[in-house]
């Protein structure tokens, strides 16, 4: 599990970006409980939730469609 640094996902190469997607919504589904990620439940949620709005504004700048985000919002 890899979580970009907010400033670097401007510059992600689109594999990168689109993983980025889906290890998000991983986290949302709270699907992987691993050892590697289990942390980031211990933050605010407030601060994954804009850190996905980053994300996905980067995505639909791009022209990338977003199929789902659903599990986002059961996030707050």
């Amino acid at each position: 599990m890899r979580l970009w640094h907010i400033d670097l996902i401007a510059y992600l190469p689109k594999g990168q970006l689109l993983s980025q997607w889906r290890e998000l919504n991983s986290i949302f589904a709270k699907e992987d409980q691993h050892i590697l990620i289990n942390y980031i439940y211990e933050y605010p949620k407030e601060d994954l939730y804009l850190y996905t709005e980053k994300v996905m504004a980067e995505m639909k700048k791009r022209g990338y469609q977003i199929r789902t985000y659903e599990k986002k919002e059961s996030l707050l």
